[in-house]
Formats: structure tokens, C-alpha cells, sequence
């Protein structure tokens, strides 16, 4: 019962204001004799409102100096505000346009000591701090704005773009909360500093182009990203990381709404936990010249079907990629990863989950290290493309489903002991080129396979083109294992798209 009285107090205070105020031309004022000053009050305001420098009342003229906290709460007909350069305080609060959904333009008078609307912004900025205080649905944040204020744009419904210049380093809470329309965001590079819920209820962001390194690069700790990592509560599909951003700190993006995330070739390392929970993820590009990529950065990422790790990647931490449940294909271009040539000690069922069931060792790997791939019981295919030169001991140990293992090496690789032991490879099918079918034959232990043929131009079996977005109809089209569409086959297998629009597998020279 309390909390409903005071609620229906502070519904009425914006009445109860204007009663007490003096209504001159339309506008109402809280009039001040002493001292000759007037205050626009509360007034249910629409159309076009344009603030006299100064007003005259019983023959007594009085200058326009300051604007009432709620002088334009909810006023849902509002469309322009004219301020003029008289005013010099303006005494904003959250809710400051409440219920201002027509506002359109914000137009402060030319000459005001502290208050501007520079580059005709239609928002209102703090002259001495370069802080926007507010915006409307026809603003934009011009260069030279440090701070974006608290709730600066909240319920501009009517923006649907938004380019944030490198001038600004602050962004307050719930800056663009509701901002219902907004379907892209570019962030500038010198953001540093966000508050909570900024793009809170956006739900239809699509695209967010980040090029802040100094935001992205930091290690958060759980605490500081607890609700969600940057830009918590935007649902937006595509994060692409700009040319700026080197790299990803740790807790960054965890549990964010992203579905996808593209990273120019600049970023080299992923820290820790840096998308751990993004659930909704199911495309994820990495960077070529990447390095490193940290323990449950991609873990419990439930929607990821496939990834691509790239040659320049040194290390992947333990559980990078765990309970992914939908990551069956891994693509692994790294001889580093497989080969553990920087001396760490673990298996890719310990970075990648126990249900992956198709790794693709590209044309860098030319050795799969000690229990390298061991354990994995669900895996059933294995493509090994032409460098391969050694397999070390129990690489595949406990590989029990294993089904078709292609194997693109001209020369039989060298084996260490147990390579396949207690594996299925007895009854698994071998694919080699056909010129060295007869040499597998008689080597240890490719020979106990359960079937050795000649691997055709249709195999392996395609299970699908990752990430391939073109809508091809006539014509061959040429993708990568990765699904990267290229102008011709290149080495090593390619996918071929035909013009009836079948696929097939190759193999370029």
C-alpha cells in the first residue's frame, strides 16, 4: 500500500509544479522577483517549442535562465525544443524525456556559455565537458563528445544506425536502452569505459563493429562482467571485431547475446573465459594471425556446429572449446596444436569436448603428437591432407566409432607404438591415393585396417559447406575446407559447387 501512494505522489509532482507555475505564451514558468530569472516548469508540452531568451509578466520582465528537472516529462507530443543562449542550467535527471517518442530535434541557441547542439547533432551536450546529456530520434553523436550520459538515448525508438566517433571514451548506464529501431552500431576507437545495460532491449541489433582495442583488450574479472560481458542485453547477431582490436581480454563477451563473431587478422590472442557461455553463438571467424587462445574461451557455447582453427595458432588451452554441444568438425591447420611442438601435455578431446566426430588435419600438419587424438569415442571420420609424415604412440587410442580415416599422404607415415590400439579401425575403411593403396597395405599398422581403398574425387563423404553464403546457380564454385569462397581450387582438398548445385570434394595439385 506504501509503495502504491508514493507512486501516485510522484506521478502527480509534475501537476502539482505546474499549478504553482505561470503560464506566459504557452510555456509555464517558475517566475523568481528577486531576482528577475524564470525557469521553464512542467507543461504536457507538443509540436514545435521554441524558449524565449526572456518573458515579460505585470509588466515585469524576467530572463530565461534555467530548465526544470521535469519540465519535459512526458510529453509524447513533443517534436522539436528550441533553448536559448539565456539558459545556463538545466537541472537533468534520468527520465529527463521521458515519453518524449516524437522528439526529433534538440536545437540549443548559437552563443550559449554552456550548453551546444554542435554540427546541428539534434542532442544536448555539455559545452566545458563534451558530455552528451540527451538525444532524440533525429540526433547523431558528432566527434568531439567524450561521454555519452546516463540514459542519453533511452526510448529513441526511432534510431536505426549509430556511428560512435573515436572521440568517446565513456559510455554511461543505459545509454540506449529500448532503442527498439536500432539495427546497427559502429563503435570508434577510442572507447574505454561502459556502463551497465547500455543497449539494453535493442532487439533488433543485427550488426555491432567494434574498434576499440583499449575496451575489448582488458581483462575483466567475473565480478566486473557478472550480467554478461560487454554490452549485456543486446541480442545483436554479428560482432565484428575492426582492424583496431589486437585482442580479446579475458571475460570480454561471456554470456552475450552474439550469434556470430568475425575478427579482423589483426587480433592474436583470445583470453580466458573470453566468450565462455555465449550460447547463442553459431559462427565464429578467427583471426589468421592468431596465437593463442585462453582455457573456456569458447566453452558451453552450445550452438557452434563447427571451427576452424588456423595454421598460426601456438596454443590452445584445456577446455577452450568444452561442452560445445554442437561442435562435431574441428579443422585444425595448426602443426603446433597436433603436434605439440611447444611441449604442452594434452589431448584435443581435452580442448574440444568429447563429441566432436570429424577432425580435418589441413596441409601444416605433418605430425599428430602422443594421445593426441585419444579418447575421442565419438569420433568417426578423420582427413589427413598430403604433409603428414608421422603418427606418434596411441595418437588414436580409444577412438571406438572411428568409421573412414582419409589419408591424403603419398608417402606412409612414420607410426610409433599402439598407434590405433583398442580403436575400430579393424573395421574402419581407409582412403589413400591410389598409387600407394598397395604400400599402406603392407605397413604396420595401416595394414589391419578393415577395408583399404582409393581415395576418389567425391571423397570424403561432404558433410556440408561451413559458412558459404553465396547463392550460386550456375557455374563450378570453389570453397575452401573452411568454407571460404576462392576465385580457384587451391592445394590440398577443396569443396567444388557445381553448376546443378551438387558438391563434391577435390583435390588440388
Amino acid at each position: 500500500m506504501k509503495k502504491q501512494l508514493l507512486f501516485i505522489v510522484l506521478m502527480m509532482l509534475p501537476l502539482a509544479v505546474g499549478a504553482r507555475s505561470t503560464n506566459i505564451d504557452g510555456i509555464n514558468y517558475n517566475l523568481n522577483s528577486s531576482n528577475k530569472t524564470a525557469e521553464v516548469a512542467y507543461g504536457g508540452y507538443s509540436g514545435n517549442l521554441v524558449i524565449p531568451s526572456s518573458v515579460t509578466k505585470s509588466e515585469v520582465d524576467y530572463t530565461v535562465t534555467s530548465i526544470a528537472s521535469n519540465a519535459f516529462y512526458n510529453c509524447p507530443g513533443l517534436i522539436s525544443i528550441t533553448i536559448p543562449k539565456s539558459v545556463t542550467t538545466i537541472a537533468t535527471k534520468r527520465e529527463f524525456f521521458y515519453n518524449t517518442k516524437k522528439l526529433t530535434s534538440i536545437i540549443v541557441e548559437e552563443g550559449n556559455p554552456n550548453y551546444d547542439s554542435r554540427e546541428n547533432c539534434n542532442a544536448l551536450i555539455e559545452t566545458a565537458s563534451n558530455k552528451l546529456l540527451y538525444g532524440c530520434n533525429g540526433a547523431f553523436i558528432p566527434d568531439g563528445v567524450t561521454t555519452i550520459g546516463v540514459d542519453a538515448f533511452r526510448e529513441c525508438k526511432e534510431l536505426t544506425s549509430l556511428v560512435i566517433p573515436n572521440s568517446v571514451t565513456t559510455i554511461e548506464d543505459g545509454a540506449f536502452d529500448k532503442c527498439t529501431g536500432l539495427t546497427s552500431v559502429y563503435i570508434g576507437t577510442g572507447l574505454e569505459n561502459i556502463g551497465e545495460y547500455i543497449f539494453n532491449e535493442c532487439d533488433n541489433l543485427k550488426t555491432f563493429e567494434i574498434n576499440s582495442n583499449t575496451l575489448v583488450s582488458k581483462n575483466y574479472s567475473s565480478e566486473e562482467m557478472n550480467v554478461g560481458g560487454l554490452f549485456w542485453g543486446a541480442p545483436v547477431e554479428e560482432v565484428i571485431l575492426g582492424e583496431e582490436v589486437t585482442s580479446i581480454g579475458d571475460w570480454a563477451f561471456v554470456r552475450s547475446g552474439m550469434t556470430s563473431v568475425k575478427m579482423s587478422d589483426n587480433v592474436t590472442t583470445i583470453g580466458n573465459y573470453a566468450f565462455w557461455e555465449c550460447a547463442w553463438l553459431t559462427s565464429v571467424e578467427l583471426s589468421d594471425n592468431l596465437t593463442y587462445i585462453g582455457e573456456w574461451a569458447f566453452t558451453s557455447c552450445h550452438s557452434i556446429p563447427s571451427i576452424t582453427i588456423p595454421e598460426s595458432v601456438r596454443c590452445i588451452d584445456l577446455i577452450a572449446f568444452y561442452w560445445c554441444d554442437k561442435l562435431t568438425k574441428v579443422a585444425i591447420n595448426s602443426n603446433e596444436v597436433v603436434a605439440r611442438e611447444n611441449e604442452q601435455f594434452y589431448t584435443l578431446r581435452s580442448c574440444f569436448g568429447p563429441q566432436v566426430r570429424e577432425f580435418v588435419f589441413g596441409e601444416d600438419v605433418k605430425k599428430i603428437a602422443y594421445i593426441a587424438c585419444s579418447e575421442s569415442e565419438k569420433l568417426t571420420t578423420v582427413t589427413i591432407l598430403g604433409n603428414l609424415t608421422c603418427i606418434e604412440d596411441s595418437a588414436f587410442h580409444k577412438c571406438t566409432s572411428i568409421a573412414d580415416f582419409y589419408c591424403y599422404a603419398e608417402q606412409v607415415p612414420e607410426t610409433g607404438k599402439d598407434v590405433f590400439v583398442d580403436s575400430n579401425y579393424k573395421n574402419a575403411t581407409l582412403h589413400v591415393p591410389a598409387a600407394s593403396v598397395e604400400a599402406y597395405k603392407s605397413a604396420e599398422p595401416w595394414k589391419d585396417f578393415g577395408n583399404i581403398v582409393a581415395l576418389t574425387e567425391s571423397e570424403p563423404n561432404p558433410s556440408g559447406i561451413i559458412s558459404a553464403n553465396d547463392d550460386v546457380t550456375t557455374g563450378e564454385q570453389y570453397y575452401s575446407l573452411d568454407g571460404k569462397h576462392t576465385a580457384t581450387p587451391l592445394r590440398g582438398l577443396n569443396i567444388v559447387r557445381l553448376k546443378d548445385g551438387t558438391t563434391k570434394k577435390v583435390v588440388g595439385k
